[in-house]
């Protein structure tokens, strides 16, 4: 990992999703380093091999479901910023994901420009965007953070 580059955790359980949001994420964002998992407890393996800057996880995974790798991620490794996306966001999982420090939720099927907004937004926030784009031109062209 070079000086300003970051390291992105995708984890869910779809394949299809995972290969292109990561696909997507890489040609836009030149300056990341995205790792993929298709469940929880290789997610977790992944956090604990390599510095992660952004956890972005699907709630329900196979062998430990994202409220299993959040609470590890929130004990383990409390520096690490969360996105989550799902499919299915029942009363209550809000707060509950609110209080293991997670930045937003997003529900699929989720825009690409959605997911990279938030995604750039919890990296950079605005002025680490404008900072970056100083650095690479044109790398976050029609961003839209809300």
């Amino acid at each position: 990992m070079t000086a300003g580059e970051k390291n992105i955790l995708l984890a869910d359980d779809e394949k299809i999703f995972l290969l292109s949001v990561s696909e997507g994420l890489r040609m836009y964002m030149k300056s990341v380093n995205i790792y993929t998992a298709d469940n929880g407890r290789s997610a977790l393996d992944i956090l604990k091999s390599c510095p992660i800057d952004l956890l972005v996880t699907d709630l329900n995974m196979p062998e430990m479901d994202g409220f299993g790798l959040l609470e590890r991620k929130y004990a383990e490794f409390p520096d690490t910023k969360v996105l989550v996306f799902t499919a299915c966001i029942l009363p209550g999982y809000r707060e509950m994901l609110k209080n293991y420090g997670v930045l937003d939720v997003l529900e699929k099927p989720l825009s690409f420009e959605e997911l990279r907004s938030k995604v750039e937004g919890a990296l950079w926030g605005l002025s680490g965007m404008d900072n970056q784009m100083q650095n690479e031109p044109g790398a976050f062209w029609g961003r839209s953070l809300s």
